[in-house]
């Protein structure tokens, strides 16, 4: 959807694949952080099998940097493979001191959904980010969007690139 869902329809979009015998997925990720600097990416495939009207292999993944201004750097939990919040070591205080934690993110995300018979489209999509964390179970996001689609997925958004920019705001309890 581009990273984010503004409208009904999908930029790319392989629509229902019929006679489906099987499928099967691979994966690969990694995380590199070095004191308030992360990267991390993930790449998946996806390759299917059908009984009639030839198989089809999707592709997709991202790279994503980080790099926060004032000093933090996010959890990780080597258990669970997975990046945890990221705490302010101040957090916002209206009367006091406290001024969250700020981050600068940039992010490079493609999907290929063509492949045989399937021309669900092609996307590579380009943000940048500035990310406040007031508290550690709060965000907020200013994200600009550039999306390059290719000329075979949906016919509303064949030769658009679209572009957004977009304020979000997440809480965790």
């Amino acid at each position: 959807s581009g990273e984010s869902v503004v409208i009904a329809e999908s930029l790319v979009d392989t629509g229902n694949i019929t006679s489906v015998e099987d499928y099967t997925s691979y994966a690969l990720e990694a995380l590199y952080r070095y004191k308030s600097l992360s990267l991390s990416s993930e790449y998946n495939i996806m390759d299917v099998a059908r009984s009639v009207g030839g198989d089809a292999e999707f592709g997709g993944g991202y790279v994503s940097l980080g790099w926060v201004l004032t000093g933090e750097q996010r959890d990780y939990n080597a258990g669970r493979g997975k990046t945890g919040k990221l705490a302010p070591k101040s957090p916002f205080e209206m009367d006091g001191d406290g001024r969250g934690a700020w981050e600068l993110a940039a992010r490079y995300d493609t999907v290929d959904l063509t492949d045989g018979p399937v021309s669900g489209g092609e996307m590579d999509s380009y943000t940048v980010a500035l990310n406040w964390y007031p508290t550690s179970f709060t965000r907020v996001m200013l994200n600009y969007v550039m999306n390059d689609l290719d000329n075979t997925g949906p016919v509303a958004f064949r030769d658009a690139d679209p572009q957004y920019l977009m304020l979000r705001m997440q809480t965790d309890f």
